[in-house]
């Protein structure tokens, strides 16, 4: 049932709390973490530079000669990894190559790994979505079924985001330490190769999703504090 006689009212005994001001903050970083998730290139190749020959050979990534000149501004985004995965999906070989780098190892766990982190990436284009539509529903309609649906949908959304922020962190975090080591030459322009690897897109996800998680878990905090008053 509505909470006034036009649903895209806000209801006007609507205060100012806690939950109000969280609830919020979740729709907002969902509306940012979304935006990003569209918006934001997995591979910036602006970054690799006089390292692109590397990349493409270590990936089997194709680039093009402009994406690999650091004075142009050349981006990789969905369209063009869809375009030119016939030998292999893009983001998979990109998160592979990655992962052996971090593990050391060419084996199994690479291979589920890369998976992992491209079911993350994806589930980042659903997830908000869905959170977002939960608590706008959840402002102008109440009953036992909302209440359910926002009990639940938020436990599970925060649960989700969690998980998607531990893999994508252990993906950037991993990605920071092996380019870092000095001794280690090969990678020495390692802040480029973070780039190029889409440890930027990765990792700004997963600080993102890391808030999110936190924020649904302060929310069901709050509703269970509600339900039991």
């Amino acid at each position: 049932m509505s909470k006034n006689n036009n649903p895209y009212i806000i209801d006007e005994e609507e205060k100012v709390t806690p939950r109000v001001v969280t609830e919020q903050i979740v729709r907002i970083l969902c509306v940012v973490g979304f935006i990003f998730t569209v918006a934001m290139p997995l591979i910036i190749c602006d970054a690799l530079g006089s390292v692109a020959g590397n990349f493409a050979t270590e990936t089997g990534i194709p680039i093009s000669a402009g994406g690999g000149d650091s004075q142009t501004k050349f981006f990789y985004g969905i369209p063009y990894m869809l375009k030119n995965s016939t030998d292999g999906f893009i983001p998979f070989k990109l998160f592979k190559t990655g992962m052996k780098w971090i593990a050391s190892n060419s084996g199994v766990i690479t291979d589920i790994f890369a998976g992992l982190a491209i079911a993350a990436l994806i589930i980042l284009y659903v997830a908000p979505v869905v959170l977002y539509v939960i608590l706008m529903l959840s402002r102008y309609y109440e009953g036992k079924v909302m209440e359910r649906l926002l009990t639940v949908g938020v436990k599970v959304c925060g649960a989700v985001y969690l998980v998607i922020g531990v893999i994508l962190g252990i993906y950037a975090i991993g990605y920071l330490w092996n380019f870092s080591w000095d001794q280690d030459t090969h990678y020495a322009f390692f802040q480029q190769y973070f780039m190029a690897y889409g440890g930027i897109k990765v990792g700004v996800s997963a600080v993102i999703a890391i808030l999110i998680a936190a924020g649904c878990l302060v929310l069901s905090l709050m509703y269970r504090k509600n339900k039991q008053n």
